[in-house]
C-alpha cells in the first residue's frame, strides 16, 4: 500500500540541547571555533544570519585549504558539508523561526507528527530550494502542463533525451497494451507514453519519495487508473515484462 510508505526527509533534530546562539553583531571567528570544536550553532533574530555564517565559513575554509587540487577540493567540501550541518534552525509550529524567512510548505507536509524541532542550515535550503520547484512547477517541452516534483524525486534539468524519446514514440507502431517504467522518478517518461496513446504504464521505483509524490499528483483522476505504482526495484511484482 502507498499509504504504508515512508517518507524520505531531513531528520529532525529534537530541541533542548544547549547550543550556542548566531545572531547580528556575534564575534564570527568564535563561531567558526564552535562549529570546528563539534558544537551546534543556532542561527536567531534573522535568516540573513545564517546565510553571513555560511558566506563566512566558506571564506574561512578557502584560507585554510588551498583548494587547487582535486584532493584538496574534496577535503574542502566535506569540512564545509561537516561544519555547516552544525549550523541549525528552529522550526516552530511548522514555520521557521527567523525573521525574513521563506514559507517552507515541506514542514507541515513531511512533519506531520512534530511541528516543533531543529534542522540544519542546508537541510533548510534544500527544502526550500525544493518547494519553489513543487509549488511553481517547471515547464517541460515534451509535457503539456507543468510537472511540480514531489520533494527529494529526481526531476529532468535537460531535456534533449525526453525530445528524442517524443520523437520515438511519434513512429512508434508496435503495441501499446501496456509498459513498465523502471524508476518512474517524477514521471516524465510514463506521462510521455500515456500521450501517445499507451493503455497501462506499470511504474516502479525504489524512492518512497517518487512513488508518494505521483500518486498525489494523480489523486483519484483518469491517470490514476492508467499509471500503477509500486515502491520496489526493476519490475517489481511485474516479473514478466508485460507486452
Amino acid at each position: 500500500m502507498i499509504t504504508d510508505i515512508e517518507v524520505n526527509k531531513p531528520e529532525p533534530i529534537a530541541s533542548g540541547k544547549k547550543t550556542e546562539w548566531f545572531k547580528r553583531g556575534t564575534d564570527v571567528q568564535y563561531a567558526i571555533e564552535v562549529l570546528e570544536a563539534g558544537n551546534p550553532i543556532l542561527i536567531t533574530e534573522f535568516y540573513n544570519n545564517g546565510l553571513s555564517l555560511l558566506q563566512e565559513l566558506h571564506a574561512h575554509l578557502n584560507r585554510k585549504f588551498s583548494n587547487t587540487s582535486f584532493q584538496e577540493q574534496r577535503v574542502y567540501r566535506s569540512e564545509y558539508g561537516k561544519l555547516s550541518n552544525l549550523i541549525l534552525i528552529e522550526i516552530v509550529d511548522h514555520k521557521l523561526a527567523l525573521k525574513k524567512s521563506p514559507s517552507i510548505g515541506w514542514l507541515e507536509k513531511l512533519y506531520l507528527e512534530t511541528s516543533d524541532f531543529l534542522l540544519s542550515f542546508p537541510q533548510v535550503q534544500g527544502l526550500n530550494s525544493d518547494w519553489q520547484w513543487y509549488l511553481n512547477g517547471i515547464s517541460i517541452p515534451v509535457l503539456r502542463n507543468k510537472l511540480h516534483p514531489y520533494y527529494g524525486t529526481y526531476f529532468p534539468t535537460r531535456f534533449e533525451h525526453l525530445v528524442l524519446f517524443d520523437n520515438w514514440l511519434k513512429r512508434y507502431k508496435g503495441p501499446k497494451k501496456s509498459t513498465i517504467d523502471v524508476g518512474i522518478g517524477s514521471g516524465v517518461l510514463s506521462l510521455q507514453m500515456i500521450k501517445y496513446g499507451f493503455q497501462k504504464v506499470f511504474g516502479t521505483d525504489t524512492n518512497p519519495n517518487a512513488i508518494i509524490g505521483l500518486a498525489e499528483f494523480m489523486g483519484d483522476t483518469k491517470l490514476s487508473r492508467k499509471i500503477e505504482l509500486e515502491f520496489g526495484h526493476l519490475f517489481g511484482r511485474w516479473k514478466n515484462r508485460p507486452n
